[in-house]
């Protein structure tokens, strides 16, 4: 309070006061509201902050602390909003220490960090004091962990993850792949730790290591309308571990058949052919069938329509610049869209053809001469070359077009050769 009587009073004070006197003062009142500036928001000039975290944090982990001064006024700190939007972080906490408030940015209980889903996060943060309000954002970056296991998905809920089966599944069946972060470490262990004991289980269903599900190998036949629950155990050493239900239901086998009217099918294409245009439309026999491409996936040159089954192409297939691109082996499937299991499917080949954009190039390209009647027989009136322009060295074949009737033929060409056969006429090569 010295320092601002002081200003005021020399402000006020008689007019006989120098300008330089005025100017000192203004110069002072704006260092002390400069450094009251910073007091009251002492943390908040280092905005933006960034910081790292790791996917393998949970909640409570705290991410970020700072400290504010606020002497006069009961100051609030507050997360305006969250892109993208989620309910991971709590809102900020900010408690009074040694007469410093001290505010920290914590995960929330339902935080469940996944860097391959979200790696990066925008906290937008309004700090308040009195009549003083600064925002500014806390870019959040997720680090991967490989060796960190999540259950995450339909899998992590409480209920667990439900599939249906048909009771025709063939025995020991791949019928499920459980996927989740840090199964791609070696040494990741599944096992199916609840009872399957007869007379209900037909035989243990198993999972391995790349978290295939199988059928038993006795098969599901007899089966249908029974539920079976699966505890399944994930764990990766070092007490990391994740437990969560698989609940399998069996279905009696579909009422109605899919099939195509063949199993395999061969088309040709010429190369030119640009992306989206048509390559064949395969067809199955069945009720609401929906199409896929299953083989190769994903698949590079072609697309199907999943509702008519028509195959197009996707990208340029000329052959000199898109590798392998001469011979594609699809495997085409048709499935009842509310059935999937009622599928049927078919062997595609296409076969891409080369084309030839520009015409052999001769030389001469064109050849005018004039013999006399009495020319011998066999005389070598000039020797052709022609060359590809889209295949240098292709062997190419060369043929005689006369203009006259054959019957009057007068010249004969031998592989590249020109030569006179017999009574003269006109002729066109």
């Amino acid at each position: 309070m010295t320092v601002f009587e002081q200003l005021t009073w020399q402000r006020v004070g008689p007019d006989k006061q120098s300008p330089l006197s005025s100017l000192q003062a203004t110069m002072v009142l704006l260092r002390l509201l400069m450094i009251l500036l910073a007091l009251v928001v002492s943390d908040l000039h280092s905005l933006p902050w960034f910081i790292n975290v790791s996917e393998r944090e949970g909640p409570g982990t705290i991410l970020q602390s700072f400290s504010f001064n606020c002497s006069s006024h009961m100051p609030t700190l507050e997360l305006v909003n969250v892109q993208p939007p989620t309910t991971f972080f709590n809102p900020p906490s900010l408690t009074r220490w040694q007469g410093i408030y001290v505010g920290k940015v914590t995960l929330s209980s339902s935080a469940r960090l996944d860097a391959l889903a979200v790696n990066h996060y925008e906290l937008r943060l309004r700090y308040t004091c009195g009549n003083i309000v600064m925002e500014g954002p806390l870019f959040v970056d997720v680090q991967r962990d490989s060796g960190h296991i999540q259950c995450i998905g339909r899998f992590a809920s409480s209920g667990g993850e439900t599939i249906q089966v048909p009771e025709t599944v063939k025995p020991g069946a791949r019928l499920y792949t459980l996927l989740l972060p840090g199964l791609e470490v070696q040494g990741t262990q599944m096992n199916i730790i609840s009872a399957q004991d007869p007379p209900y289980f037909p035989g243990p269903f198993s999972i391995n290591e790349q978290g295939w599900l199988r059928a038993p190998s006795q098969g599901l036949k007899g089966q249908a309308q029974k539920i079976f629950q699966l505890q399944i155990s994930v764990s990766l050493g070092q007490g990391q571990s994740c437990q969560r239900m698989l609940v399998v239901k069996i279905l009696p086998a579909p009422s109605s058949q899919v099939s195509f009217l063949q199993k395999a099918q061969n088309v040709t294409i010429p190369e030119d052919k640009i992306p989206g245009s048509k390559v064949v439309q395969v067809q199955a026999r069945g009720f609401n069938l929906r199409y896929e491409i299953f083989s190769p996936m994903p698949s590079p040159l072609y697309s199907i329509g999943s509702v008519d089954g028509v195959v197009q192409t996707t990208m340029p297939l000329e052959l000199a610049h898109t590798r392998g691109a001469a011979i594609t082996r699809l495997q085409v499937k048709a499935f009842e869209r509310f059935q999937p299991w009622a599928s049927a499917e078919l062997d595609l080949t296409v076969n891409v053809l080369s084309v030839n954009h520009w015409p052999p190039l001769c030389i001469p390209a064109l050849l005018v001469t004039q013999i006399p009647e009495t020319t011998p027989v066999g005389t070598v009136l000039n020797t052709i070359t022609c060359t590809d322009p889209d295949s240098v060295g292709a062997t190419l074949n060369y043929q005689l077009w006369f203009h006259s009737s054959p019957g009057l033929a007068s010249l004969c060409l031998r592989d590249r050769v020109l030569e006179v056969l017999g009574s003269h006429s006109q002729a066109h090569l």
